[in-house]
């Protein structure tokens, strides 16, 4: 990055690009799905203070 980038700009552009069908996605839905799945997790193992199978 150089001082004039801007990532979230840059970011709004690439999602957009993919949206145009110009741009593959920067993260695969699946990709996305797990790593939601890990957050998930992580949230229900600190409140219940169990391992959560992922």
């Amino acid at each position: 990055l150089t001082p004039n980038d801007n990532p979230f700009y840059r970011q709004i552009a690439a999602f957009a690009a993919a949206i145009r069908g110009e741009a593959p996605v920067a993260v695969p839905p699946e990709d996305a799905r797990r790593a939601i799945a890990v957050a998930a997790a992580a949230r229900d193992s600190l409140r219940t203070g169990q391992a959560i199978l992922v």
